[in-house]
């Protein structure tokens, strides 16, 4: 398994669904930027040995927020999330 900093997944992943970083750290509620951020929550947990409370803290959210980005992304009937999961690559 390859290990990639937060940094650079938050990067990649604003860049991939064209969102500034202050975007995906904000409190906003739109849809868009909700989903960008659970898609980081699972490439972070995902490819970083890093602790939800430190993913978290990245984006200014508490840790049961990944807990709950993961879970998500897990459920099969949520097609949105798991489209824009597939959509990114490293």
């Amino acid at each position: 398994m390859n290990v990639i900093s937060l940094e650079k997944i938050l990067d990649h992943i604003c860049q991939t669904f064209d969102i500034s970083n202050d975007d995906i750290k904000s409190k906003s509620r739109e849809q868009n930027i909700v989903n960008a951020r659970y898609v980081y929550f699972y490439f972070a947990s995902k490819y970083t040995f890093k602790s939800a409370i430190v993913i978290a803290k990245l984006v200014n959210k508490g840790r049961t927020s990944v807990y709950h980005a993961i879970q998500e992304s897990e459920n099969k009937y949520n097609t949105k999330l798991n489209k824009m999961i597939n959509k990114v690559t490293f």
